[in-house]
């Protein structure tokens, strides 16, 4: 072999150390990279207080990786990044994730099988906090309670993501409606009224200009509206969300909202 076929030989194999150093390394520990963001209720990203977990799907604490050549990294992954990301190196396809408020840690959502297309989780900033409750007699855990006490209430008591026309349960009262991962509108058909029973829709596709609508239950009416009519958002807007409430058997009321809303 001349000195020529040696260099051309050398180069090739300098060629494909450098550019197919990456494909190797990944098919070497099988490693996928996965990413997700997170954001509020109205859509909007949160940068500090989070904490989040990778688990084993039904599982304990996974093991990650900071890069595709198994580099260690921590887990849980201790105050989520200015940009709102969670990023890492992770064996399965497939995985749980945990995120809480770091400093309230009462607030806490887990994500199941998420998968490397699954790039945005909603972690509702939607709770209240109540001081000087004033707690008439009673015991929790076997302590008995009495006169003035503080508490905090989490009222937000599921996410549901919606792709497609959905009908609203009773048992999932305090829950979150979202859009996520729907290329069309989406229509809630809400349970029939109960007095108490409380909802919150917001819109987290990425395209902003599907309508959202919700529907109510034949003879029930939504803001004093027609029978069984609708409340909806239409038009190009961010950010859209409503929370409803039933106050008693027929009716319901929308306490807030952001974006364009209406009946029809």
């Amino acid at each position: 072999m001349n000195k020529r076929s040696k260099f051309l030989i050398g180069a090739l194999c300098l060629g494909l150390l450098l550019f197919g150093g990456v494909k190797t390394a990944q098919a070497l520990y099988g490693l996928s990279y996965h990413w997700v963001g997170i954001v509020d209720e109205n859509g909007k990203t949160i940068t500090s207080g989070l904490t989040a977990t990778v688990r084993v799907v039904g599982g304990d604490t996974a093991t990650i990786y900071s890069n595709n050549m198994a580099g260690s990294m921590a887990n849980p992954i201790v105050n989520v990044g200015s940009d709102g990301k969670v990023g890492f190196w992770y064996t399965p396809r497939l995985y749980d994730l945990v995120v809480s408020d770091t400093p309230n840690t009462y607030r806490t959502m887990k994500y199941e099988s998420l998968s490397p297309t699954d790039h945005i989780v909603v972690f509702p900033k939607a709770f209240q906090k109540l001081a000087n409750v004033d707690i008439d007699g009673g015991t929790i855990d076997g302590t008995v309670i009495g006169g003035t006490t503080p508490a905090t209430v989490n009222y937000l008591s599921d996410v549901v993501n919606c792709d497609m026309d959905t009908t609203v349960l009773a048992t999932k009262s305090g829950a979150l409606y979202t859009n996520k991962g729907a290329s069309t509108a989406v229509v809630y058909t809400l349970p029939t009224a109960a007095e108490g029973l409380t909802y919150l829709f917001s819109s987290v596709a990425t395209d902003t200009t599907l309508d959202m609508t919700i529907t109510a239950a034949s003879g029930d009416k939504i803001n004093g509206g027609s029978a069984a009519g609708s409340y909806a958002a239409k038009g190009t807007e961010e950010n859209r969300a409503c929370t409803i409430i039933a106050v008693d058997a027929t009716d319901w009321r929308v306490i807030n909202k952001a974006g364009t809303w209406a009946n029809e």
